[in-house]
């Protein structure tokens, strides 16, 4: 009779723990969820904030995607401006050193990708990315 109690009471108290860790394991996912939610805002905030605090700084913009380019070895980049539109034209080796370029620049300056053209005539391979300043 005490060995029946002592399972039964040891399989309440299994049932017990493995009840409490499934509801701490929801409030854990319920918690996960509602961070990234609050960090996916406050990312698109921060990004906003450098696009309009950069809006009316053509130089400034101007060194930043120079820097960025010169980081990532582009060595030759035209930077022109129309409206809210910023372009980049330049020479790239790969598709990865454009990956990294429209990430530098978007990270920096929170200026979101419009368009990209990639082309390759003769043998060089001519980029025209576009960088939409956030509104």
């Amino acid at each position: 009779m005490v060995l029946v109690s002592f399972f039964g009471s040891l399989i309440f108290v299994g049932a017990t723990i493995f009840d409490e860790t499934n509801k701490s394991r929801s409030k854990l996912q319920k918690a996960k969820q509602d961070y990234e939610y609050v960090q996916q805002g406050t990312e698109r905030l921060v990004r906003l904030s450098k696009s309009q605090s950069l809006k009316n700084e053509p130089n400034t913009i101007i060194n930043i995607i120079q820097g960025v380019s010169s980081d990532i070895g582009i060595e030759k980049i035209s930077i022109t401006f129309e409206n809210d539109m910023v372009y980049s034209t330049f020479e790239a080796s790969d598709i990865d050193q454009i990956i990294k370029f429209i990430d530098g620049v978007n990270n920096l300056t929170g200026f979101d990708p419009r368009s990209f053209e990639y082309k390759s005539i003769e043998g060089t391979d001519p980029v025209v990315i576009i960088f939409r300043v956030t509104t």
